[in-house]
C-alpha cells in the first residue's frame, strides 16, 4: 500500500497488477510550509515563491 499523486496514477495504467483506489470523503489534506535561514543566499527567491503560493486559488492547491 502506498500513496500516489493523482497525476501519477495515469502512468500506473501500464502496470496490470496495480490497483488505484481513490480516497473517500473526507479527503485527506496536507499543509505545506517553507522555512529558510535568515541569511540564506536565495532568501528573496524563497519569499517570492511563498508570495506566489499564498496567492494561488485554493481549488488549484486542492487538485
Amino acid at each position: 500500500v502506498t500513496l500516489v499523486p493523482e497525476m501519477a496514477a495515469s502512468a500506473a495504467g501500464v502496470m496490470p497488477d496495480l490497483r488505484i483506489v481513490p480516497f473517500q470523503e473526507p479527503m485527506p489534506q496536507r499543509m505545506i510550509c517553507m522555512a529558510w535561514r535568515r541569511n540564506k543566499v536565495r532568501q528573496d527567491e524563497c519569499v517570492e515563491l511563498a508570495r506566489i503560493i499564498r496567492g494561488l486559488d485554493r481549488a488549484v492547491l486542492a487538485a
